[in-house]
């Protein structure tokens, strides 16, 4: 060994080994907050569809009983207010009645610290907060007017859009998952519900809104499936955002990025750092899982969320829990691997 080498050597020693275990204890910092978000209570108001079920309420008059810290338990059934309900209580816990029946209505939360748990619903806008073991067709991440957090845990959605404004989003072991097949024209559908859906075009499944603050985006454990492109947003503020892909099965059928349709298509993790500023984790793998559509799907007819049936994430390795009985995803077992 050259003389000096020794000192040099333990000094590498023990930079690593910090580094190691500040990564743990990130990642057990983000799994306390994911069960302490499970387990809190408090006064429970339940809303039903009209308010026709006894002892509950409609959605409208909920919005004006609550306050900071209570629990909105929506049962299934298609909600459809006069207006547009926007929550901006803090802390507020939205819950469903654990049955796994759909809720028919977009859930806004523009609240601090919220949580929402255990829904199978149309969608859910929140400002900051954790969103676990919940299934909708789109999740979103507003900005809001401060630096704020967000968790996305163990959840089932067709896409996202994250406004990545001065935000720290986490989204892990969950599965972003839509089989829009590509082409050019655009089709209108009208849904059995009040609104409607296009299909037909070239399908993002995470779309970033456009950035004026840096932020930090971290896909850990997911399942992301496009057979259109996997990302999209604003070219000339997307360098704001810090992205890391953390041991991730990755499928789409065209790009990782939006590109037009006669562009190169490009599969290689390494070219997003054209777009984003990159950490692309440990490892991740790029390939095509065997699908299955989920029991049931959409009740409006919607393209459903897929379960893995063979290959990577078969034995949730990626991706969230997703209970067949129930149609939303459960917690993994305390013991399990993630």
């Amino acid at each position: 060994m050259v003389k000096g080498s020794f000192p040099i050597i333990l000094a590498l020693f023990f930079v690593f080994a910090g580094q190691s275990i500040f990564a743990q204890k990130k990642m057990d910092k983000i799994d306390k907050e994911i069960e302490s978000a499970r387990n809190k209570t408090g006064e429970v108001v339940i809303c039903s569809p009209s308010g026709k079920v006894p002892g509950t309420l409609t959605i409208d008059e909920a919005s004006k009983r609550l306050r900071p810290g209570m629990v909105l338990r929506l049962l299934p059934g298609n909600y459809n207010p006069l207006d547009m309900v926007i929550f901006e209580q803090d802390r507020l816990i939205v819950e469903s009645d654990n049955s796994g029946g759909y809720v028919n209505m977009p859930l806004y939360l523009y609240g601090k610290d919220c949580i929402v748990r255990s829904l199978n619903i149309r969608g859910v806008e929140a400002d900051s907060g954790i969103i676990i073991d919940t299934k909708a067709h789109g999740i979103t991440i507003t900005s809001g007017e401060k630096r704020g957090s967000a968790i996305i845990a163990n959840c089932a959605t067709n896409g996202m859009m994250l406004y990545d404004n001065g935000q720290d989003i986490t989204v892990r072991n969950t599965s972003i998952v839509n089989g829009a097949e590509v082409c050019e024209e655009v089709k209108v559908v009208q849904t059995r519900t009040y609104s409607t859906h296009s299909t037909g075009y070239v399908y993002n499944i995470i779309n970033f809104g456009k950035m004026e603050r840096k932020g930090k985006v971290s896909f850990e454990k997911c399942m992301l499936f496009s057979d259109g492109h996997l990302f999209n947003g604003d070219h000339a503020s997307m360098k704001l955002i810090n992205l890391t892909l953390d041991d991730n099965l990755i499928w789409c059928k065209r790009s990782l990025f939006s590109v037009p349709l006669k562009a190169i298509d490009l599969k290689t993790i390494d070219k997003l750092k054209s777009f984003f500023n990159l950490d692309k984790g440990s490892r991740n793998v790029f390939e095509r899982p065997k699908l299955k559509l989920e029991p049931g799907g959409w009740s409006d007819g919607r393209p459903g969320i897929f379960i893995v049936t063979t290959g990577n994430g078969s034995n949730k390795e990626y991706g969230c829990n997703m209970s067949e009985s129930k149609s939303i995803p459960v917690p993994f077992e305390m013991n399990k691997s993630k």
